[in-house]
């Protein structure tokens, strides 16, 4: 046990202290050697001109005045090639010079009285733990490259009976490099620190935190490397196969002008854990820093975070880093985040993930997912990429990009095989993927591009951009050959939407729909909304085959609706379907509560178009009513259901209906653009063949209150009940006019 000073006073030489059996440091250890310092339970130590010293008495050895080389363990050892253990020990080496710890086994612990410390300003800390035969480089670096090997020791480094943390610090200009390997390593209440506090960049083979492990657990500790000065950070490299971070974090920070360190982790398993919000691995740019925030890069087989973060972030104008996840399995939940931000004009990073599956699920109250935010200041918030085999949000799970300030909210860019968002039917949390623009914010609604083969969006699930701010809400892009959107109930707002919200002057922003197959039901919707001053979006739908099934549930559909603060444009509806399209309980339907001028507008086009106790419409309660035109090139197919415009105010003119068609039949339906006092709207009927049930149709005449329940009761009007009725023309279809009443 050394419980003393161990001295040299050779100019620059090196002390090399071997002892095979273990070696104990105590609290009152002290280094006074002006070289660097190597303490080993090695068997033998190897010269560059090839002879060797042995410990072992009884077995040759060579003494060299020729640098050491290696430090060799022949497996012979009775104590798993020894331990050295550091008990509240604090050893300092001279600046940039190295402290060396090799054996069987390190431990290093606190005591009541003291923490322990190893320090070596600009210099490198060591710790290499290995069992059985093995030999070590004693060339600068030499842990950084070792594989793990299943004959490696255990480190642990444990400061929780001190008052405050175990320290391993490296610092200086230019900083310094620690080593780390073994089979375990286990931190308890422990840093590893490494600082460049002067101009000059810490070169990345040469500086750095490296540490190697089968597996690597920390424990309320810390792994760190700032920039303090102009000077870059050193690097972070931690190979693992087991990387578990409990209540701990791995930090860079660039405090001035310096970049912070490249963080690259390689693990076959990935857990955060955390009972606290600065648990994680983080990268950030600090208070008016400059300097920029470089890449975070994981690469594991299974990633999970679980209330902690992943995370980068600028306080400054350097911009935040790039965080790119390459992992086989993904799961974040229970507050776990993985997320970009700016606070200030520096930019926030993008966020790139490319993963076989992908869970997201909140399980708590606090937020969970993947988020670029501009949250403060003029810097912009960062791209969201992600690609995935299977994605699946869940119970409050999000991936948004959003802004709160005068930048713009990042692009939000998902290209999954499947795709699940299931809201569990949990109406307080949104569940899904956004951009919004929240309260106040000049900045602009990030794009929402989402592309797959198949989508599920259910219970309260959604896809939306939003506004509550000046700007206006981002577009929402979805591109899927299969998919399907089922809610609960209406009020669940599950589908996939675009709205100017309250207090909101932006406005709402183009809804993209892309299916072969699109399946709307249950109260699933896909909307745009201007509750606030600025306008409603509009909705475009492309498909092969399109079915609404409301399922005795209201307001499945396609919906637009402008309140009475909007003073922006009303909604417009686009729908395109190759082969056929089907609404069963289901609407289409444009509404506005406005005072303004402003009409909505549906065109739907598809070669079959069948509604049974459906609708669609478009209701105005002020100025004139909505737009319809139907192009139907095979059969418009009207069972109990509706083709209507209505106007509720007095002044009011009534809507247009324009129906192009082959053949049309309907059964108890109807075809009216009523208004009040205003001229009626104008119907124009272009068919091969118009065919009622009953041989009955009402064409013209006072407005009349149609009911589905009336057999043969179908109707095409535009009645004004106190001013000029509006205009119908049938182009020539082939009808029994015995069937028909023209009044």
């Amino acid at each position: 046990m050394i419980n003393g000073k161990l001295a040299s006073s050779i100019p620059n030489a090196d002390f090399y202290l071997i002892n095979p059996n273990g070696i104990i440091f105590g609290e009152h250890a002290v280094l006074d050697v002006p070289g660097s310092f190597h303490a080993t339970t090695a068997d033998q130590l190897t010269f560059n001109d090839g002879k060797a010293f042995n410990a072992e008495l009884n077995t040759a050895s060579q003494l060299s005045s020729a640098t050491p080389s290696a430090f060799g363990f022949l497996g012979t050892s009775a104590v798993n090639n020894g331990l050295i253990a550091l008990e509240g020990a604090r050893l300092l080496a001279e600046n940039g010079k190295t402290l060396a710890f090799v054996a069987g086994n390190i431990h290093i612990h606190s005591l009541p009285t003291q923490e322990p410390w190893l320090v070596a300003p600009e210099g490198d800390v060591q710790l290499i733990a290995s069992q059985g035969k093995a030999e070590f480089s004693l060339a600068h670096g030499f842990g950084a490259t070792l594989p793990t090997q299943a004959n490696a020791g255990d480190i642990i480094i444990d400061g929780r009976s001190g008052a405050d943390y175990a320290d391993l610090y490296t610092a200086g200009n230019g900083a310094g490099r620690m080593n780390l390997w073994a089979d375990s390593i286990n931190l308890f209440n422990t840093r590893l620190i490494n600082s460049n506090n002067g101009d000059v960049s810490a070169r990345s083979n040469l500086k750095g935190i490296y540490v190697t492990a089968r597996e690597l657990n920390l424990f309320d500790s810390v792994l760190a490397a700032y920039a303090n000065a102009k000077g870059d950070a050193a690097s972070i490299n931690l190979f693992a196969q087991q990387l578990n971070l409990s209540d701990s974090s791995i930090i860079s920070t660039a405090k001035s002008s310096g970049r912070t360190s490249l963080i690259d982790i390689d693990a076959q398993r990935l857990t955060i854990n955390s009972r606290h919000f600065d648990t994680g691995i983080f990268s950030d740019v600090g208070f008016n820093a400059s300097g920029s925030s470089r890449s975070i890069t994981i690469n594991a087989k299974e990633l999970q975070v679980t209330g902690g973060l992943i995370s980068s972030e600028t306080l400054g104008s350097g911009a935040a880093g790039t965080i790119d996840i390459d992992a086989e399995q993904i799961h974040v939940k229970r507050g776990g985040q993985i997320a970009t931000s700016t606070y200030a004009s520096g930019a926030a990073g993008t966020i790139n993930i490319n993963t076989d599956g992908l869970y997201i699920e909140q399980g708590s109250r606090a937020l969970t997912g993947i988020f670029s935010d501009a949250i403060k200041g003029t810097g912009d918030a960062g791209l969201v990429n992600i690609k995935a085999n299977q994605l699946k949000i869940a119970s409050g799970g999000q991936i948004s990009s959003l802004t709160e300030a005068e930048g713009d909210a990042g692009r939000v860019q998902i290209h999954a095989d499947t795709l699940e968002i299931d809201g569990g039917g949990a109406k307080q949390d949104f569940t899904g993927i956004f951009s919004a623009v929240l309260s106040d914010s000049p900045g602009r609604g990030g794009v929402v591009d989402i592309k797959g083969r198949e989508a599920v969006i259910a219970n309260g699930g959604s896809i939306s951009s939003s506004t509550w701010g000046k700007g206006d809400a981002g577009r929402v892009k979805v591109d899927f050959e299969t998919l399907t959107i089922k809610g609960d109930d209406w009020r669940s707002n599950t589908g996939i939407q675009s709205s100017a919200l309250w207090g909101s002057s932006g406005n709402a922003g183009l809804v993209r729909v892309l299916a072969k197959h699109l399946t709307i039901f249950s109260g699933g919707s896909i909307f745009t909304n201007a509750i606030g001053r600025g306008g409603a979006g509009t909705i475009k739908i492309d498909a092969d085959t399109l079915l609404i099934d409301g399922q005795n549930q209201d307001f499945t559909g396609v919906l637009a609706f402008k309140g009475p603060e909007s003073q922006g444009a009303s909604g417009h509806v686009k729908i395109n379907v190759d082969n056929w399209m089907r609404l069963n309980q289901g609407v289409i339907n444009l509404s506005s509560t406005a005072n303004d001028t402003s009409t909505s507008s549906v065109n739907i086009s598809t070669p079959i178009l069948e509604l049974a106790d459906s609708k669609i419409a478009t209701d105005t309660l002020f100025g004139d009513g909505g737009h319809i035109r139907v192009d139907v090139t095979d059969l418009l197919h009207l069972q109990n259901s509706l083709l209507l415009t209505t106007v509720h105010n007095s002044d009011g003119n009534g809507g247009n209906i324009q129906v192009n068609a082959h053949n049309i039949v309907m059964e108890n339906s109807a075809l009216q653009a009523n208004a009040q006092s205003g001229k009626g709207g104008t119907i124009n009927v272009n068919a091969s063949a118009l065919i009622p049930n009953g041989n009955s149709l009402l064409i013209g005449g006072a407005s009349v209150l149609w009911s589905p329940s009336i057999f043969g009761f179908n109707v095409i009007q535009a009645a004004s009940k106190t001013g000029v009725s509006g205009r119908i023309n049938l182009a020539s279809p082939q009808l029994n006019l015995s069937g028909v009443l023209a009044i």
